[in-house]
């Protein structure tokens, strides 16, 4: 509302100002989203982000399992563990995609909640170095091509599997069989997509322009390979790719 707007205060509403630390007004699920949170307090408070062991409730004789403060002990005069990844005053806190938060090299995944005092509560457990679901970071994989084809001078044909359960694949291969279809590598084990998925092929020497449908990679999961399709190759032999498939 504004001055002179005509509208009327509705029965019993607070007057306006800054909303309070705690769970969002007008919410029940006790999770607060925000784009940018900034810690502060006067000389000498407590300020600082401190995760809880899932389960429990924040509070005296329940310290905190990670920490970026710049003091020794939490809201609730726990002194902070000597034993784990919490930092006093140089940790290092970084969001990545899928909602993920990395806290000097734990993942901490699930909804977030706001208590009182400035604690965070976590609905999921913090997880050693790596991927949602416990698994270590993984590295890239050479692919093994098939049917004649090969790495092109400078380039790697290799995958990865990424934390938003999408599989990274890129590189620089030679036509061997350049027949529609050719299979030119079979997906392994914990990276077979659940559902067929289309990648941009990139024509690093073609000499004459390609028919209706350019060259392409045919991420086939009823069939477990990487398939190249093609209607005209116009000359190429050389090719690019640089995408992700998803494996669900």
């Amino acid at each position: 509302m504004a001055a002179g707007d005509g509208l009327r205060r509705p029965l019993n509403a607070p007057p306006p100002g800054l909303v309070t630390p705690g769970v969002q007004p007008g919410t029940t699920n006790a999770v607060s989203r925000a784009v940018t949170v900034i810690v502060s307090g006067p000389t000498g408070a407590i300020v600082g982000v401190f995760v809880y062991q899932p389960g429990t409730t924040p509070g005296p004789g329940n310290a905190p399992i990670d920490w970026l403060t710049g003091g020794t002990v939490d809201p609730y005069g726990n002194v902070l563990p000597s034993s784990g990844s919490g930092s006093q005053g140089s940790g290092s806190w970084s969001a990545l995609e899928g909602g993920e938060v990395w806290v000097n090299g734990l993942n901490i995944y699930g909804n977030a909640s706001i208590g009182t005092g400035g604690a965070i509560g976590v609905g999921a457990a913090v997880l050693t170095a790596g991927y949602p679901g416990g698994a270590a970071f993984e590295t890239w994989h050479d692919m093994t091509l098939l049917n004649g084809w090969t790495n092109t001078a400078g380039f790697t044909a290799r995958y990865k599997l990424m934390p938003d359960n999408s599989v990274w694949i890129q590189g620089g291969i030679t036509a061997g069989t350049t027949a529609d279809a050719t299979q030119l590598w079979q997906f392994p084990a914990g990276y077979i997509p659940a559902n067929r998925q289309g990648i941009k092929l990139i024509a690093q020497n073609q000499t004459s322009a390609p028919g209706n449908t350019p060259p392409w990679l045919d991420v086939n999961a009823p069939t477990g390979f990487l398939l190249f399709r093609q209607s005209s190759l116009g000359g190429a032999t050389e090719f690019i790719f640089n995408d992700r498939y998803t494996l669900d």
